[in-house]
């Protein structure tokens, strides 16, 4: 996903540069959206840790923590969020 996502901004801003932002709209974001989706059923991840990883995080790029229920989450990697998702199912 992460490299799916980094290919997709690269495209995203090459087609910006010869067409109007308008005729497309974010080339390949349903198909990460999917990925998401598939994974979150796998993990049963009804908080969405795995949107905000993807997104706020930018794969842990990011210094941001996250609140889930009542617990500060700090997840930087995609081993750390692998091994939450699994301890919490």
């Amino acid at each position: 996903m992460k490299r799916h996502q980094k290919e997709i901004k690269k495209l995203n801003k090459g087609l910006g540069k010869i067409i109007n932002e308008s005729v497309y709209s974010d080339f390949g974001g349903r198909l990460l959206d999917n990925y998401i989706d598939l994974i979150s059923l796998i993990f049963n991840d009804k908080t969405e840790v795995i949107t905000w990883f993807v997104f706020e995080k930018e794969f842990g790029k990011n210094d941001v923590t996250a609140n889930i229920d009542g617990e500060e989450i700090r997840i930087n990697t995609t081993q750390e969020l692998f091994n939450y998702l699994s301890n919490k199912s």
